[in-house]
């Protein structure tokens, strides 16, 4: 019988925060995580003997890595950046099936060790802000720091920048949200819980706001009253006070608006010329390869086969984001086609507990990470297109185990009764 225990499942856990850790190079960054999950592979597998692996998915995603690298050939495209997507999805997947199979499944477990990480990591950002309103900015990673209104910088804790810390902590808020809405216990502190919240607001994210946008969106059509309509009407009015009140944020709306539906490019920002032009590039690439798209890991040769095709205002020496779309959703568009988006969202709605009735507190857990998740995958498609920074397998695996798990407990519960 194959040892597990709890503290290797921790180990593994930490490492999803820590991508922000990485040796830059052209075209690709070398994470730390790469050695420090091989290492703790190899302590396994010396522990153990073997490693339990995904083997459904193994089959699937290797066939529809030799079909991208058909698509690759055709196209005229390198290959090589083919096989590395593949070689990091299919370890971190791997990898962070361990963490399962060390907790024995027990999902609940998995998800009370991400929220405690989580209240660490942000108290790190809490940290990080209090020492600039000291007087001496104490930043962990980024030598970068942004000033925004009343004298705040934006934190990043331990995540390479403010962008990346949303959506690591997104899940956490969305459950301490649902936990607010609807009692059930979640093993966190008062006090937790408003760090992590807190940590997240401080990051003074564009993508952050709209991250909260769709919390508030799940959770009026997951329970509507007249206590969620009062939480909407005060949203809706916190978010325009936080859009008028703080440039930075101001600005970026302001700007997409502009460039998206009025076609303005004077001026705007290079958060939001970068979206565009990958927006361009995406929409050129499915209408040449509509179907299945150009292949797995080739979106920067689509970027430079078509960027001089995009309307001269594009700034093209930016050339920002053009490995990952800056945008899950175009990445999948220009890589995958329809193929990769029936896949993928259908995968998501799939294993959706949204219209599922939780019977227990145990359940009200799974399904808030589940929405938790839902709401990541959500903004990730808008502005982040890796595929596996910030831990993205690990949420996708839980947010599939979530599901059965629930499944399992609802089962037992009707046969109970």
């Amino acid at each position: 019988m194959i040892k597990t225990n709890h503290n290797f499942g921790f180990l593994l856990l930490v490492t999803v925060f820590l991508f922000a850790f990485r040796i830059p190079a052209e075209g690709f960054n070398f994470y730390i995580n790469y050695l420090l999950c091989t290492l703790l592979a190899i302590f396994y597998i010396g522990k153990n003997g073997k490693i339990p692996v995904k083997k459904t998915f193994n089959i699937y995603f290797t066939a529809f890595t030799v079909l991208s690298v058909f698509l690759a050939l055709i196209n005229y495209y390198n290959v090589s950046n083919v096989f590395e997507q593949f070689f990091v999805i299919i370890f971190f997947t791997n990898i962070y099936f361990l963490v399962f199979h060390s907790y024995k499944y027990d999902i609940k477990a998995i998800i009370s060790t991400y929220l405690k990480i989580s209240y660490f990591v942000s108290l790190i950002g809490i940290i990080e802000e209090i020492s600039h309103l000291l007087g001496f900015t104490l930043t962990f990673l980024s030598t970068k720091v942004s000033i925004v209104e009343f004298g705040l910088i934006r934190i990043s804790s331990i995540a390479s920048e403010p962008a990346h810390l949303v959506v690591l902590l997104l899940p956490a808020v969305f459950i301490i949200s649902m936990n607010i809405i609807i009692r059930f216990d979640i093993k966190l502190t008062k006090f937790q819980k408003f760090t992590i919240v807190l940590a997240y607001l401080l990051t003074f994210s564009t993508t952050g706001l709209f991250g909260l946008f769709i919390c508030v969106f799940i959770l009026i059509f997951l329970k509507f009253n007249i206590k969620m309509l009062a939480i909407t009407f005060l949203s809706i009015f916190i978010f325009s006070m936080v859009i008028n009140k703080f440039e930075l944020i101001n600005t970026r709306i302001v700007d997409t608006q502009n460039v998206l539906i009025n076609e303005n490019y004077d001026d705007a920002n290079i958060s939001t010329m970068t979206l565009y032009s990958n927006l361009q590039v995406a929409i050129n690439s499915f209408k040449e390869n509509p179907l299945m798209g150009s292949g797995l890991g080739t979106h920067n040769d689509n970027y430079m086969k078509y960027i001089n095709k995009i309307a001269s205002e594009v700034q093209l020496e930016m050339q920002l984001n053009t490995y990952d779309a800056n945008s899950l959703l175009l990445r999948l568009i220009s890589e995958t086609g329809f193929l990769g988006l029936i896949l993928f969202y259908g995968f998501i709605i799939k294993f959706s507990l949204f219209r599922k009735k939780p019977l227990n507190n145990d359940q009200f857990i799974l399904k808030a990470a589940n929405l938790g998740i839902l709401a990541m995958v959500i903004m990730k498609s808008a502005r982040s297109g890796n595929y596996i920074i910030d831990g993205f397998p690990f949420f996708l695996l839980l947010y599939y185990y979530t599901y059965i798990k629930f499944s399992i407990t609802k089962l037992n519960e009707v046969t109970t009764d």
